[in-house]
């Protein structure tokens, strides 16, 4: 239980956060740290996903700190996107982007890993046009 932070591909451009049943929010910000780090150890935009697992719960004041973990977040932080959770995550997302327009256009929600990676991957394409 709890929260995994790991380098998502081998490219390392993806760190993935694993959040599983119910955790704290010392946990999170153990797993940011870590997650900062990885980041901040390469040159490149590196993007996050979040990935709930079924059961995984938020605890309370989660817009706060959200927002206070996003505030040292590294230079080279890409997009971020939401995977799975219930129907209150998905509402804090849309509501945390909503309260920080500033994230809103680096914040997204996706059903599946494959979806977010595709995503991710749309975000990083030449625009067309």
């Amino acid at each position: 239980m709890g929260i995994t932070v790991l380098w998502d591909n081998d490219e390392q451009t993806i760190i993935r956060y694993d959040f599983e049943g119910r955790w704290v929010w010392s946990e999170f910000y153990t797993a940011t740290e870590n997650a900062f780090a990885l980041t901040r150890s390469v040159t490149h935009t590196v993007d996050s996903i979040s990935n709930f697992k079924p059961g995984a719960a938020l605890p309370s004041d989660a817009l706060f700190q959200f927002r206070r973990a996003m505030a040292t977040a590294p230079k080279n932080r890409g997009v971020t996107v939401i995977v799975g959770g219930s129907t209150l995550i998905k509402t804090m997302v849309i509501v945390f982007g909503k309260v920080n327009r500033q994230l809103s256009e680096r914040l997204f929600l996706a059903d599946t890993l494959e979806q977010a990676r595709a995503l991710i991957s749309t975000c990083h394409s030449p625009k067309q046009g």
